[in-house]
């Protein structure tokens, strides 16, 4: 026997049927009827003719339903309509007849009485049925009930109550639902209203069953009844369009009874939608628009001011973040993500019935979720999460029965997990992870069929992992990471085929049931697994086979116990070598042990990461690990590696860290490491290589730390080292077997922060450059063979906070300049320094001061246990008292004369410069237009440095080659050149700052073809804008280049200075200047990569009141300049703080403010402040991130950690404080003076972070 089946979706309220004469049990019991109030019906009345309107008149070929009854219209999980059941449709010819309707079997009581007579099937027929149906719906009398017999019909039932007594009729239940009316105070008024409601719609139900056909079908009538019943009833149409406004649903319907004799069904299904529409706007619109201002009033912070638009001036469905259907105009959707609001959400949220996605995410909400959204039944979408929200979680949450995501993660919540989630059949997505969250997880979770996401990290969840997971059929991604968990992985998790990412790392946070985790075998059952991440367990025993897991890209089992020494440990990375996806590979912190198995070198080419560290792994590093051409990290470290590295390591062209200190390796450093052009950190310490550091290493451009002590390199340090002006953080080369001096060219470490050369064989005296190493914090020079004085270029190192140059041959006083840096510690010790010892400074404090071993020093404070200083008085000092004292008196006459010179002298600039205000501005260097013709080489264009919009500025070189200067050249051609440089002047004359650039002098005059001459004279800054660092180009093209690299540190030190610049323009300088005109291209680095704020050609100098008139003069930059300026608002303070702010956001990004991606209404600053505080990472220069790799903690784990939260909470900062200077009303901006602070907050916060190796971003901790 064949079967056949038709497969429909399922409709969960069952069909019409049920809800208008419900029975029960096999006996079909009646049971009371389900209530459906007067709103609903009428949706399915509209529901029922869009269906047969759509068959009759839109669908192609036309088809006849023929069977249209209440089993046949189904009720979906929204009340909406469906018709079914086609068994018996008939598809109409054009003509939309059919020859016959004798095989036409319908249902007694629905089917049109003509075809009872073999008429033809026709869509009048379907309309017929509509009527019949329609008027069951009203008044819940089936046409085949008892009462009807004989002439009596549900058709004459009601066309005999017409017009007087259609009340009579009605189903008694929607009498009494005064909710879907809008209630009068005059309750004769509402009683007429019911009526002619009612009657309407009786009437409708009669005019499609007429016994004539034609009656039913008449074309001609579909315009003429309005006519016809305007005519008839001209008091109630006029007085319907009276009471418009009072009685929306009376007007609505009285169009309706005008189309009573309108007998097709497109004008019935548009009465209806007349008819719903109008009531929904007198019922329930008004529930939504009070429950909106209710959210409203509970918002006690909108900084953006988007709750100020939600008025009466606009319909709530135009309010901003709300969504209205177009069915029922009720708020469907409300979305105010991101807003920056405050205060509690309203329990009134739970009266906008029809809301199915609510997102209110990325603000700062408090108090409690209220329970009321429980009752929200149509919600499928509930987002609450990065809010401040506390307390438990509803439990009638559960009875959101369409919710698919719930986001209520990155809160404050407490409590348990509902075990009442369970009921959520259809949920996806349960995040409720970064809470408070106690207890241990429910087993009914399992039940959840439809989900494929779960996230429980980062709360205080204890107990086991139930083994109800392994149920879930669609899981992809599973992290119950940061939590107490104990027990055993069940291993039925792995039976989940669909599996992407597994993640239980970081429990144990705070727990004292210790894990016993072992990594079942069945984990290579999940094919489509792509992230295993177990990190910091005590997980133990070996590793599985992994040969299935094709698809793996990340595998992290960090921190762990894994391993047992043995040789065979490493054995299952020969399984891996079919996941080519392979990105992270992650194994450090273990007990594994063994031999490098030769099988890692065909590990997947796409490989990013390896962390072997912290590892018992001995023998060779293999020499196909230059098969990795990907590979940006390697770590190795504190291993029992041996031999010697292998030159293959310089084909890993994208490496940016190489780690393989404390290991037991020996041999030289292979030259080929010069080869790393991408390098920034390299460590080779503790291990005993030899031989000479190679020179090659000076090639590797974009390294920032280096550590090659405690080995056995011997020979000079290279001087190519000092060409690595890139190095910002350490360099170490202490205990070695070096020797020789130390190179005056270490003074072009400008940047540096740390150098260690202690205990090698170094000789010499101390380099007189140190003092350009001026970012330059701890200096290790003891344990060497140095002579000599101190070196005063030591004074010149303001920064320095540790200072050792004990165990050397030092000799002479010990300088004054000491006391005045702000040592923390002093290391002076055994060396052959005399004199007296001072009281001040560092040397306060005996704790920080160490001195001993130096046995002609004196004085100093009682804890240094010195002798005291005594004054010699001998015969000779006797003989030459008196040539002492002649000397003196000359000296002091002819200081007195000086002085007095030097009285005349200002007397005379100050007369002259009344004469000529302007010559204040050459005062410190006199130019003419020869010397900078000569200095430039006659403005050639070898010399150009930068064009900009009023001029060109070139280098220059004076006092035969010792000095070279900026010679900005105004093009006088230009409009507004000449202002420019007046204005320059102006602001430049009376302001000194060390974050500004400083003026030498101007020069006005004729060039050599007697034109007009201007030109600035600045100091040369060697390198260059921000803007080549950040947009860097070559050529007339501009052919982008890669960026330079600033490292987050320096970024964060330019930003500091900018931010000092502009805080002395706006707070600290007379007259307040205001720059207008702030960009990458106007911010310059000098020899140390301080940032100085140049080009004040668009400089206003203030009022008073910090404002100026107008800004319809001030240009600026398309993209920096203030909003405000584009309409003419005064110049103030605040426009550079906009200019900053969005410099700030650049700096961070990486992105200019007229990217192409920027359009619409999408800029930096909404870019920047969409991204806050998540998805701050997702946008900021890759560069500045510490790399994927990074993100997984290796070591020290607590140390890590800090080290990578210091970096996230810098980044998030520096956007917050980006996106706070550019807001666009100017009164919602900080101020500069709030941005140092800031700042240096947060530098200390970066710095201030313990590190070890190889991970270090600040202050380096010796160890």
């Amino acid at each position: 026997m064949t079967s056949k089946a038709l497969v429909y979706e399922f409709m969960h309220n069952g069909s019409l049927e049920e809800w208008l004469h419900p029975v029960s049990g096999a006996d079909k019991t009646v049971e009371a009827p389900k209530r459906l109030n007067f709103l609903q019906r009428i949706n399915i009345a509209i529901d029922v003719a869009c269906a047969l309107k759509y068959l009759h008149h839109d669908c192609q070929p036309a088809t006849a339903h023929c069977d249209l009854k209440p089993s046949n219209v189904l009720l979906d999980h929204e009340m909406t309509a469906h018709v079914a059941d086609f068994g018996l449709a008939k598809l109409l010819p054009p003509a939309h007849l059919q020859t016959s309707s004798i095989g036409v079997k319908g249902t007694i009581g629905y089917i049109a009485p003509e075809y009872g007579l073999g008429s033809e099937v026709s869509i009048n027929g379907d309309v017929y049925s509509y009527g019949i149906l329609l008027l069951e719906l009203m008044t819940r009398k089936r046409p085949s009930d008892i009462m009807f017999e004989g002439n009596m019909n549900l058709h004459n039932f009601a066309r005999t109550v017409l017009p007087d007594h259609v009340m009579d009729i009605v189903d008694s239940t929607l009498l009494a639902d005064d909710e879907d009316l809008t209630i009068t105070s005059n309750q004769r008024q509402r009683q007429a209203r019911i009526n002619n409601i009612m009657e309407c719609l009786i009437s409708v139900n009669r005019s499609c069953l007429f016994n004539g056909i034609a009656a039913r079908s008449n074309e001609h009538d579909h315009c003429c009844p309005r006519i016809t019943i305007n005519q008839e009833h001209p008091s109630w149409t006029q007085n319907c369009v009276q009471q418009a406004k009072r009685w929306p649903c009376l007007c609505s319907f009285s169009a309706l009874y005008a189309a009573v004799l309108v007998f097709s069904l497109p004008i019935v299904s548009d009465e209806f939608l007349w008819v719903r529409a109008s009531l929904v706007a007198g019922t329930g619109n008004e529930t939504d628009r009070v429950a909106l201002l209710e959210f409203k009033s509970k918002s006690t912070y909108d900084p953006v001011g988007v709750l100020g638009t939600w008025n009466e001036s606009i319909h709530f469905c135009k309010w901003y973040g709300v969504t209205c259907s177009r069915r029922h105009q009720r708020v469907t959707l409300l979305d105010l993500r991101s807003l920056k609001l405050a205060g509690s959400v309203s329990h009134f949220i739970g009266n906008l019935s029809f809301l199915k996605q609510l997102y209110l995410q990325v603000n700062s909400f408090t108090h409690e979720i209220p329970s009321e959204i429980g009752g929200l039944r149509r919600l499928k979408v509930l987002a609450l999460n990065n809010n401040s929200i506390c307390g438990e979680i509803p439990t009638n949450i559960s009875r959101c029965s369409t919710l698919i995501p719930i986001h209520p993660q990155n809160n404050q919540l407490v409590g348990k997990i509902l075990s009442r989630f369970s009921s959520l059949s259809k949920t996806e997505i349960l995040n409720l992870g970064s809470n408070h969250l106690t207890g241990s997880i429910p087993s009914s979770l399992g039940n959840l069929s439809s989900i494929h996401t779960i996230s429980l990290a980062y709360n205080n969840l204890d107990g086991t992992i139930p083994n109800s997971f392994g149920w879930f059929e669609n899981l992809v991604f599973l992290s119950l990471a940061a939590n107490n968990l104990s027990g055993i992985i069940p291993s039925s998790i792995f039976n989940i085929s669909s599996i992407v990412t597994f993640d239980v790392g970081l429990n144990q946070i705070q727990g004292i049931i210790p894990l016993d985790f072992v990594i079942p075998p069945s984990i290579s059952n999940a094919s489509k697994l792509e992230s295993f991440q177990v990190v910091e367990n005590k997980l133990t025993g070996e590793v599985p086979s992994l040969e299935k897991l094709q698809r793996l890209q990340h595998f992290t089992i960090t921190s762990n116990s894994l391993g047992s020494g043995g040789n065979d440990d490493l054995s299952f990375l020969c399984s891996l070598t079919n996941a080519t996806r392979l990105t992270w590979m992650h194994i450090n912190s273990n007990n594994f042990g063994g031999l490098l198995p030769g099988c890692i070198s065909n590990l997947s080419k796409t490989i990013k990461t390896l962390f072997l560290n912290n590892n018992k792994i001995y023998g060779s590093i293999p020499a196909g690990i230059g098969n990795f051409v990907n590979l940006q990290r390697l770590d190795m470290w504190n291993n029992q590696l041996s031999g010697t590295i292998p030159p293959a390591i310089g084909e890993l062209q994208n490496l940016k860290i190489l780690g393989l200190n404390r290991n037991k390796l020996s041999g030289n450093i292979p030259p080929s490491i010069g080869n790393l052009k991408m390098l920034l950190n390299l460590f080779l310490n503790d291990n005993f290589l030899e031989v000479s550091i190679p020179s090659s290493l000076g090639q590797c451009e974009s390294l920032i730390e280096i550590n090659l002590s405690n080995n056995n390199l011997s020979g000079t340090i290279p001087p190519q080292f000092f060409s690595l002006s890139s190095l910002s953080i350490s360099l170490d080369w202490s205990r070695n077997k070096l020797t020789g001096s130390l190179p005056i060219e270490v003074g072009k470490l400008k940047i540096l922060e740390f150098l260690y050369v202690y205990e090698n064989r170094l000789e010499g005296e101390i380099p007189s450059t140190f003092g350009n190493c001026i970012r330059l914090e701890q200096l290790g020079m003891g344990g060497n063979l140095f002579q000599g004085p101190i070196s005063s270029s030591l004074g010149s190192l303001r920064g320095l906070r540790v200072l050792d140059l004990s165990q050397n041959n030092l000799s002479g006083e010990i300088p004054k300049f000491l006391a005045g840096l702000s040592l923390n510690n002093l290391n002076l010790s055994y060396n052959d320094l005399e004199g007296m010892v001072t009281t001040e400074g560092v040397f306060k404090n005996a704790s920080a001061t160490r001195i001993l071993g130096n046995s002609k020093l004196c004085g100093g404070i009682s804890e240094f246990k010195l002798p005291t200083c005594v004054s010699k008085k001998s015969k000779r000092r006797r003989l030459t008292f008196v040539p002492t004292l002649v000397i003196a008196i000359v000296f002091r006459l002819l200081g007195l004369a000086l002085a007095l010179f030097g009285l005349v002298l200002c007397l005379v600039r100050k007369i002259k410069e009344k004469e000529n205000p302007s010559s204040s501005i050459y005062s410190l260097l006199y130019l003419s237009y020869q010397d900078l013709y000569n200095a430039t080489s006659g403005f050639s264009s070898a010399n150009l440095v930068g064009v900009g919009s009023f001029g060109s500025v070139y280098k220059g070189i004076i006092d035969e080659g010792r000095t070279t200067i900026a010679v900005k050249v105004f093009n006088l051609q230009h409009h507004g050149a000449s202002r420019s440089f007046i204005a320059e002047c102006k602001a430049l004359k009376s302001i000194r700052h060390r974050n500004l650039v400083k003026v030498l002098t101007a020069c006005l005059g004729a060039d050599y073809r007697g034109n007009d001459f201007k030109a600035s004279v600045y100091e040369f800054m060697h390198y260059g804008s921000l803007e080549e660092w950040l947009h860097p180009f070559t050529g007339e093209d501009e052919i982008d280049e890669a960026p330079r690299n600033l490292n987050l540190l320096q970024r964060l030190n330019i930003a500091i200075d900018i931010a000092y610049a502009l805080n002395y323009l706006h707070h600290d300088c007379q007259p307040v200047t205001a720059h207008c005109d702030l960009k990458p291209s106007n911010v310059l680095l000098d020899d140390y990569m301080t940032a100085r704020v140049g080009d004040f050609g668009l400089a206003r100098i203030l009022s008073p009141d910090h404002t100026q008139t107008s800004s319809f003069s001030v240009k600026g930059s398309l993209g920096y300049i203030a909003p405000e300026y584009g309409v003419g608002c005064e110049v103030s303070t605040n426009g550079d703080v906009y200019s900053y702010g969005i410099l700030l956001l650049e700096l961070v990004i990486g992105k200019k403010p007229i990217d192409i991606m920027f359009e619409g209404d999408i800029n930096l600053h909404n870019f920047g402040r969409k991204a806050l505080p998540d998805d701050v990472m997702d946008i900021v220069d890759s560069s500045l991130l510490p790399d994927d790799e990074d993100l997984i903690l290796t070591g020290n784990q607590r140390q890590k950690q800090a080290r990578i939260n210091s970096i996230i909470e810098c980044l998030i900062s520096m956007v917050r404080i980006g996106v706070a200077c550019s807001m666009e009303l100017p009164q919602d901006r900080t101020n500069m003076t709030n941005v140092v602070h800031e700042l240096q907050s947060i530098k200390n916060i970066l710095l201030g972070v313990e590190l070890c190796p190889p991970c270090k971003v600040g202050k380096r901790v010796k160890t």
